[in-house]
């Protein structure tokens, strides 16, 4: 096309221009077939600013295959930029909560089209967002990452930044079941991108929890006491762990002088061999690791002769 508009500048085009011999208009109209209007017309593009103004309406359509249809039919280009957009719109503060509901039907869809290098640039776009201060700002792009399900496309800093507290928030609520609720649900989406020097104390803090711890109560006809609401998530974690969280999970009961002290009553160890046999079923261990929760999870021997295997430690 550009060349096209060039010939048509320089012969014919302006008052100064010189006249095209018969060739010439003929290798014009012949390229013009070969190169343009053989080509099949591209579908019409949507502008991005008018597209998310419409967005910003309770009447925007929520038909997911009308969605994916559009964007699909984006070049590239569009595509990267509008994923941008979404991003940066969504932590506005300044943004109608019908336009942010709609970012959130559309984004994850949107996601599933983006090249991994435009996943990247949305993950630095979050990397800078988090060293901003901006706690508004980095709540929504966490809320947008989550969304979108990106984490493994921020940094490995940024996601020590936002884990780490999730860890010690969760270790520090143990017997308070509805912190240890709350706590786990927010650790929970975060589960598998643990950083490697967190994984001990991710461990020893769900393990605990789950665990519990023998009580009484006027009020519960109960002696195991631990969150309801927390328990089945962590398992459901349990259920993911790889090699080196089995491992973490074994130093924890040979170290951990808070477990070891709770798993002398028996309910508190057919809780800790509950999460020993989710290991065997689900995940993959290292031979001397699956040594070990072969041991823990064999019940036809004693708990006091799985104990006495046990490093000693000081208990609480």
């Amino acid at each position: 096309m550009q060349q096209a508009r060039d010939t048509r500048n320089l012969f014919g085009g302006h008052p100064q221009s010189s006249d095209p011999d018969l060739i010439k208009v003929v290798n014009l109209i012949n390229d013009c077939n070969k190169y343009v209007l053989s080509k099949e017309y591209p579908p019409s593009i949507i502008d991005i600013a008018t597209y998310l103004s419409e967005m910003d309406s309770a009447t925007f359509n929520k038909n997911k295959l009308a969605v994916e249809q559009a964007f699909s039919d984006l070049p590239d280009i569009y595509i990267s930029e509008l994923s941008t957009r979404f991003f940066g719109t969504y932590c506005s503060a300044n943004i109608s909560s019908e336009l942010r509901n709609n970012i959130e039907f559309c984004a994850p869809i949107l996601w599933g089209l983006l090249k991994k290098d435009d996943k990247r640039r949305v993950g630095q776009q979050f990397d800078k967002y988090l060293v901003s201060g901006n706690i508004s700002k980095i709540e929504k792009a966490q809320q947008f990452i989550l969304l979108v399900d990106g984490l493994m496309y921020i940094s490995p800093a940024s996601r020590k930044v936002i884990i780490e507290p999730l860890i010690s928030n969760l270790a520090e609520s143990l017997d308070s079941w509805a912190d240890e609720e709350k706590h786990t649900t927010a650790l929970m989406p975060f589960s598998s991108f643990i950083p490697e020097d967190n994984i001990f104390e991710f461990v020893s803090a769900i393990t605990k929890t789950y665990v519990g711890h023998r009580g009484s109560s006027f009020q519960y006809s109960r002696k195991n006491f631990y969150s309801d609401g927390a328990a089945p998530l962590i398992l459901e974690m349990f259920e993911h762990f790889d090699i080196n969280k089995v491992s973490a999970f074994v130093e924890v009961i040979k170290t951990d002088s808070t477990l070891r002290y709770r798993i002398q009553e028996d309910g508190q160890f057919l809780r800790l061999r509950k999460l020993g046999e989710t290991l065997l079923n689900q995940s993959t261990c290292a031979p001397t690791d699956k040594t070990f929760l072969k041991a823990l999870t064999d019940s036809g021997k004693p708990k006091e002769i799985f104990l006495k295997t046990l490093p000693k430690i000081i208990a609480k």
